[in-house]
């Protein structure tokens, strides 16, 4: 495994007498259709340095309680990491992983869920801000975008909704660091395929050695619900819903159509 500063990483917070951060953590963690009325804030561990998150409920109440399930869930904490696999001047794309893990992983279920859009609050989105890389209503599942540079055709669509960003702006340094060099995705560049990560996983990442990784994310200690809002929030949109992962032999077919329909003005600055 990659080398990480977050030390081992729990599937539930640890419990302590009278630590209320922990219990509501808990709470939160395993009841993802309650309101949030906390920001979070969220370490991740990465190939280029430590990344710290505030998670703004406010921002995206589903999206950020599936975030912080995911955390819990340890899905963050792969052995392998997960690949920065899409990046360029504009975004970094993660969060692809070897789908045949999911069949014993501890976080498989909490992976496999995909999560209803949160009320779109933004026209585009900032530099440093993190959403869901989805593909159409109600898509939000395990992957990822980071903002690299103010973008206007990014965080227009529903499933694009910020629910976080970095603290400051070393945080928004360790991300400028990741490396560029295989561009954008295929057929826009020479950077990995999610298809063939998610049939081939760790053998198929091999042949691109230079590319970044996120190495685990956890609650960052005595942060994780350092600041409490003043107004409290509305209930979440509709509770989440479950979608099972179609058959590998699939994947193909869904990525030629992705790449057709991106073929056109991408919801991506390229």
């Amino acid at each position: 495994r990659r080398s990480s500063s977050l030390g081992p990483v729990h599937v539930e917070p640890a419990q302590t007498p009278k630590n209320s951060v922990n219990k509501w953590a808990r709470k939160l963690l395993f009841a993802t259709s309650s309101p949030i009325h906390m920001t979070v804030i969220v370490r991740c561990a990465t190939t280029k340095g430590d990344v710290t998150i505030i998670v703004h409920p406010e921002w995206a109440p589903v999206g950020a309680a599936h975030f912080l399930a995911l955390i819990a869930a340890g899905f963050f904490n792969q052995t392998s990491g997960l690949s920065f696999f899409r990046v360029n001047e504009a975004i970094i794309q993660w969060g692809a992983y070897d789908r045949r893990l999911d069949r014993t992983a501890a976080w498989a279920s909490e992976a496999r869920r995909i999560i209803r859009d949160d009320p779109p609050r933004c026209s585009s989105m900032r530099r440093g801000q993190l959403a869901y890389a989805g593909g159409g209503p109600d898509s939000r599942g395990s992957q990822f975008i980071w903002c690299l540079s103010p973008n206007p055709y990014l965080g227009r669509e529903v499933w694009e909704v910020p629910f976080a960003e970095v603290e400051s702006a070393a945080d928004m340094a360790v991300l400028d660091r990741a490396f560029k060099g295989y561009g954008d995705m295929p057929p826009w560049g020479k950077g990995p395929d999610q298809g063939k990560i998610m049939q081939r996983g760790a053998r198929y990442l091999a042949k691109f050695p230079r590319i970044d990784y996120n190495l685990g994310c956890a609650l960052a200690p005595g942060g994780a619900a350092s600041r409490r809002l003043a107004v409290p929030l509305p209930a979440p949109p509709a509770p989440i819903i479950r979608s099972n992962w179609l058959p590998a032999t699939s994947w193909p077919v869904l990525m030629l159509c992705a790449r057709m329909s991106l073929a056109t003005p991408s919801t991506f600055m390229r």
